[in-house]
């Protein structure tokens, strides 16, 4: 009875050795953490980063894939240039201002489908600008979504965020904003990347 037991056990357990083989296998890799996505989480630009103009973020994209973001000009315009947006009184007493910046495809995933709109400017005294979402074309400002070639690494498109900035205040920084993908270190919703 008890060689028998033996022999059942040995099977049971050869059994549910060769089973655990056909699993998904979590190791404890060490100093390397890997968030939910299998993203390294060193690998993107921290949250709360202050930039000069001209240097690159690098930021998760929620489906998969890492942009590279680069705010490269902030240029006032002439509050006349609002009047084809139909603004009405919202656009009483405010000077429009020019965020340009530059994506770029840092993982080379397909990113063709990608919309950069988390972006926009803060005041001098550090409080947010006001943004316009534009729909359509808007020559002094144009808010330009991914192309269909932006799917290899390296390649990129500039894009721009109006922003609103009302009597003498001027809009002084940009800031990225997007979600976290609950990545550490990566909630820019909470505490923005900036640059100045």
């Amino acid at each position: 009875m008890r060689g028998g037991l033996r022999r059942d056990c040995g099977r049971l357990a050869a059994g549910h050795h060769n089973h655990l083989h056909d699993w998904p296998v979590h190791l404890d890799i060490g100093r390397v953490d890997l968030d939910i996505r299998g993203w390294p989480t060193g690998e993107f630009t921290k949250q709360g980063t202050e930039l000069k103009f001209g240097e690159k973020a690098l930021v998760p994209v929620k489906t998969g894939g890492t942009l590279g973001v680069t705010a490269t000009s902030i240029m006032k315009g002439d509050p006349a240039d609002l009047a084809p947006l139909q603004l009405g009184d919202k656009a009483a007493g405010q000077t429009p201002w020019y965020i340009n910046f530059t994506i770029t495809n840092e993982s080379g995933d397909d990113l063709s489908a990608v919309s950069v709109g988390l972006t926009g400017g803060l005041l001098g005294d550090g409080s947010r600008a006001a943004s316009v979402s534009i729909i359509g074309r808007f020559r002094p400002c144009e808010n330009a979504t991914s192309p269909r070639t932006f799917t290899t690494k390296g390649a990129s498109f500039t894009t721009c965020r109006l922003a609103l900035a009302g009597g003498t205040a001027m809009v002084t920084a940009a800031t990225y904003t997007g979600s976290s993908n609950d990545i550490p270190d990566a909630d820019y919703i909470r505490d923005p990347i900036v640059w100045k």
